[in-house]
């Protein structure tokens, strides 16, 4: 092989490795996705036990302690926030009826105002658009997703567990993995870095989507939206998908809004209010918590939900920006591909 033909077949070895990892991404996802989600989640525990021995007075306390409070904490609110939005969702699906019948009386009034001849109603619009919408089908397939979405986050829970107790240990194993030192303290400093910014990201991350679902439910509370408790959930598990997250949440509690109340002034307060609390999370509350801790591109972080999202659906896009930065920061700790990391970055800075 000559020289000249080196750089050709490497691209097409890349190229062939990248199709075969997207095609090993695709057929492993029910195996994958619970094990990344419970990494994730063990980065999330690992720094709020870190966060709870800085408190004055708990300094000194055991760490295999917190992390068993950390884990019994959030097995408990694992379970409540379940019990609600199960709750609500199966209370959403009984009112569908209703809110089917306060839609074509909300399309009848529009209609006189724009003084249209013929009054349509929802079945009209439904057949005139070619699609066959049913809210209550929606709401059952909806119930579904939120019952296997328990299920999974309870065996995620339970990975996540070992995984922390694996933790302590993980360094003795990868210096007695390699066969020079210079190889394994690359790798343990590799890791520290990942848990590190990862771990300090997400709980940040976490933090935030908890006070913007705690503001939501109070706006949505106060405006009188139906399970209020149940959209300011749903709000901040969406926070977690860049972007487009923010807009699905406001969008969800807006569109009931116009079945509930079939008022455009109420419509449009309740559009506003929220997504003033989403500016100011995202816009001003963020930046100043998470800074650098992520250090991609708008650009990179959308294309890596694109990706992501197109390989794993929903889960996917939950995955996307971590997903990411592990592997900008895996990159990184190697001299062949730290090129790649400072492109992938937001500053061209590692």
């Amino acid at each position: 092989m000559g020289q000249a033909d080196r750089p050709f077949v490497t691209l097409v070895y890349s190229v062939a490795l990248a199709l075969m990892a997207g095609y090993l991404l695709v057929i492993g996802k029910q195996i994958l996705v619970p094990i990344l989600f419970a990494i994730i989640l063990c980065y999330i525990l690992l720094e709020s036990a870190r966060g709870i021995g800085r408190v004055p007075g708990l300094t000194r306390s055991p760490t295999w302690l917190r992390h068993i409070f950390t884990l019994l904490a959030f097995a408990m609110v694992l379970t409540l926030l379940t019990s609600i939005t199960t709750e609500n969702a199966q209370a959403l699906a009984q009112r569908v009826p209703e809110y089917e019948m306060r839609l074509n009386v909300f399309i009848n009034d529009v209609s006189e105002r724009l003084n249209l001849q013929e009054q349509p109603s929802w079945t009209a619009l439904r057949n005139m658009m070619g699609t066959d919408i049913n809210l209550g089908q929606i709401t059952s397939r909806m119930l579904g997703v939120l019952a296997s979405f328990g299920t999974n986050m309870f065996l995620v829970l339970l990975l996540a567990a070992f995984l922390m107790l694996e933790s302590a240990g993980l360094s003795a194993k990868v210096t007695r993995a390699f066969e020079t030192r210079e190889q394994s303290d690359a790798i343990i400093n590799i890791f520290h870095q990942i848990n590190a910014q990862i771990g300090q990201y997400l709980a940040a991350k976490t933090a935030i989507n908890l006070c913007l679902g705690f503001i939501s439910w109070v706006i949505m509370a106060l405006i009188g939206v139906d399970f209020a408790m149940f959209w300011a959930v749903v709000i901040g598990l969406l926070n977690y998908i860049p972007y487009v997250g923010s807009l699905m949440g406001v969008l969800f509690p807006t569109l009931l809004s116009v079945v509930q109340f079939g008022d455009m002034a109420t419509t449009v307060t309740t559009a506003i209010t929220l997504t003033l609390a989403q500016m100011l999370m995202g816009n001003i509350v963020e930046p100043r918590l998470l800074g650098r801790l992520v250090n991609l591109s708008p650009f990179v972080v959308l294309v890596s939900l694109v990706v992501w999202g197109s390989l794993w659906g929903i889960p996917g896009a939950f995955l996307a920006v971590p997903m990411t930065s592990i592997v900008t920061l895996i990159l990184a700790g190697f001299p062949a591909t730290r090129w790649i990391s400072v492109l992938l970055s937001s500053e061209g800075k590692i």
